[in-house]
């Protein structure tokens, strides 16, 4: 009797064996996997209801530098810029997988990282921040702040972001825009700021600090 329920048991443990299968590891609730985590920063959808996608040490940074402020979305432009005009040849803003009204993707630093520039709003401040992906940790630094209303920025947003090549830019003179003719050269891609009907700026990243040259009357 004995001999018989071991071998029962024995053959129970078999069965349980066979049976058993490797169960596939997760991450933990919130975090994220090491996939989406190494990637830079994107901008989905379709134009122009595009969204900034920012892997979590970014959005980490971001946070960390001031909460007050929120990036924009398509829906705050004037309409001249999102959704853009339906008239037939007016102005359009040129989108694509680096940019969008609100968010430039581009290597601002030269480090071989995608950085991303975001256009930012508080309740009374409006401002341009870069988050430098950085290979320790994420840096953020603000590219333009003002205030919205001396700015005229109370309502909808005129301003808007676009990316600047790098290289050599013969700045012309504009008359009145407080630039002068001359020659500067960028050593990475920067952002152009512009306020809709008015003059634009671009910065650029030059090791220390960004520097800006008149782009646009």
């Amino acid at each position: 009797m004995g001999g018989w329920h071991m071998r029962f048991v024995i053959v129970l443990l078999l069965l349980a064996g066979c049976a058993r299968t490797e169960t596939k590891t997760e991450a933990p609730r919130g975090k994220v996997s090491a996939e989406v985590a190494d990637q830079g920063p994107r901008l989905v959808g379709n134009p122009p209801t595009v969204q900034i996608e920012l892997p979590p040490r970014m959005t980490l940074a971001l946070a960390n530098n001031d909460t007050s402020f929120s990036t924009l979305t398509p829906f705050e432009f004037v309409h001249e810029i999102s959704p853009g005009s339906s008239v037939e040849g007016a102005w359009h803003y040129d989108y694509d997988g680096r940019q969008a009204p609100f968010a430039v993707i581009a290597d601002f630093d030269g480090d071989g990282r995608a950085d991303a520039a975001l256009l930012q709003r508080s309740k009374t401040r409006g401002r341009v921040v870069v988050i430098f992906d950085r290979d320790r940790s994420p840096q953020v630094a603000t590219v333009k702040e003002w205030s919205r209303v001396t700015a005229g920025d109370a309502g909808r947003s005129g301003f808007y972001l676009s990316r600047f090549p790098a290289g050599p830019y013969k700045v012309p003179d504009f008359g009145g825009s407080g630039d002068t003719a001359r020659t500067v050269t960028l050593e990475h891609e920067g952002i152009e700021i512009s306020n809709y009907g008015k003059a634009a700026t671009t910065y650029w990243w030059t090791g220390e600090k960004f520097d800006s040259v008149t782009t646009g009357d």
